[in-house]
């Protein structure tokens, strides 16, 4: 048994950091054969790393050296996971640093515990970095295995499919942290005649900034996913304003075509007899659903509208619309596109989801008190689930899709607004408030 505890305490050191980096690594991207990669990966780092500290050690280098060599041994490591990372996930090194330090915090948090508690259950000193005791091998075994899972549970509630953009410059600070608590614990231990009460005052030290450091790389993981977020609703908004000029443009060449034609039926066919009575009432109908454009009073608002009912026309699904649209006369005709184009997809691919005769959307746009008040019903499928107040998409991957929300909010907070979803009978109901600034005016209502 002593023979394998000391074999365990020669050979954790590395092991113990990989498996605390992998805690937060495991939902970053994966790179092909990754299990094959990792294992051979680990097993070639984990040999490297028991040459490289024995050299450390070795006569040769300590008298050289002293306890610098533990110093630029540890460093070594660091750089050695980080490209272990790299080579096993798809990432960045600057992410890889940064998934590096998080892994280096819960070793080092778990590694002083351990001391302080050995310490305050007077084991010694020697106990601790020479004579091996089985009691030590517990106590290592427990706080390690309390600590990964503290961090490991931490991390999937707050970090979990966090999809991250780093400020390079916000990842030094953690990093440089972190190696500075790995020189100072190189240099001053192991120590054999280090008072227990300096090696304690010196691993409080350390996990206070081990824990400082981790909060600042969560920080930086939960802010990342916003970035990442808000580009990506740039993204949205920014197709969406170049879809409303090319629909613009669009919606108006047919609706002259469509002028044209319908004068075409009712002269040149019908004089010379091409057709039938009724068979030029039903051309000229189906030619009339193209110049069908809705009236509401806000351009932007009629051109997003009219393409709506168009595609629900074709699609079979009964599209109400009563909307006044002079009150929007303080949103951008861009916003107004993508607003109220986020809304209607949202609609119509639950919708299409349904029977026929549930294939039913209502809008509702009127102006309250001052407020711009937005009412969206529909029907839906199933169970909807609810993250933070907003619907986490039923697609697959929620890395190109699930915006299309995030984005409705997005525009009704830059106008001083909000947005509340609810689902209750199978029925979805979204309402979009906004503020009117004083001098915006109303208008009549138009019907569809």
């Amino acid at each position: 048994m002593q023979t394998f505890i000391n074999y365990f305490f020669s050979f954790k050191f590395f092991p113990s950091l990989v498996v605390a980096t992998l805690l937060f690594a495991i939902y970053m991207p994966k790179r092909k054969l990754f299990w094959l990669r990792l294992i051979l990966s680990f097993l070639a780092l984990s040999i490297l790393s028991v040459f490289m500290w024995r050299f450390a050690k070795s006569d040769i280098v300590a008298a050289a050296l002293g306890n610098f060599a533990y110093v630029l041994c540890d460093v070594t490591f660091f750089f050695m996971i980080a490209a272990f990372l790299c080579f096993n996930f798809k990432c960045s090194f600057i992410e890889a640093v940064l998934y590096d330090s998080t892994g280096w915090c819960v070793e080092h948090i778990a590694n002083s515990l351990t001391v302080i508690f050995a310490l305050l259950l007077n084991m010694g000193v020697e106990t601790l970095y020479f004579n091996y005791s089985t009691e030590y091998f517990v106590l290592t075994v427990l706080v390690y295995l309390i600590v990964y899972m503290a961090a490991a549970i931490a991390f999937w509630a707050f970090c979990r499919g966090s999809t991250i953009k780093l400020n390079k410059k916000r990842v030094l600070l953690p990093s440089v942290l972190v190696l500075f608590v790995t020189a100072l614990m190189g240099v001053y231990t192991p120590i054999a005649d280090v008072q227990p009460n300096v090696m304690i005052i010196l691993k409080l030290f350390a996990i206070v900034c081990c824990i400082t450091s981790l909060c600042l790389a969560l920080s930086m993981f939960e802010a990342g996913k916003y970035r990442y977020e808000l580009d990506a609703i740039e993204v949205i908004d920014r197709k969406r304003r170049e879809q409303y000029e090319i629909a613009k443009d669009t919606i108006d060449a047919v609706n002259v075509k469509c002028h044209d034609l319908k004068k075409m039926i009712g002269s040149v066919l019908g004089q010379y007899k091409v057709m039938t009575e009724e068979e030029l009432k039903n051309l000229s109908n189906k030619i009339s659903i193209y110049d069908a454009i809705v009236k509401t009073g806000n351009e932007a608002l009629d051109l997003i509208l009219t393409e709506k009912s168009l595609y629900c026309e074709q699609n079979d699904i009964k599209l109400t619309i009563i909307a006044d649209g002079d009150g929007l006369g303080f949103i951008s005709d861009a916003d107004t596109y993508s607003l109220f184009g986020n809304i209607l997809d949202n609609a119509v691919e639950a919708v299409m989801k349904l029977e026929p005769h549930r294939r039913t959307i209502t809008l509702n746009v009127r102006t309250v008190g001052g407020m711009l008040v937005v009412h969206e019903e529909n029907y839906c499928a199933g169970e909807v689930r609810f993250v933070n107040g907003t619907p986490v998409t039923s697609k697959g991957d929620t890395n190109e899709h699930g915006y299309g929300v995030l984005s409705i909010r997005h525009i009704a907070e830059k106008y001083g607004g909000g947005v509340n979803i609810t689902v209750k009978d199978g029925i979805f109901s979204m309402n979009v408030l906004m503020l009117i600034p004083q001098g915006a005016a109303g208008g009549a209502a138009a019907r569809k």
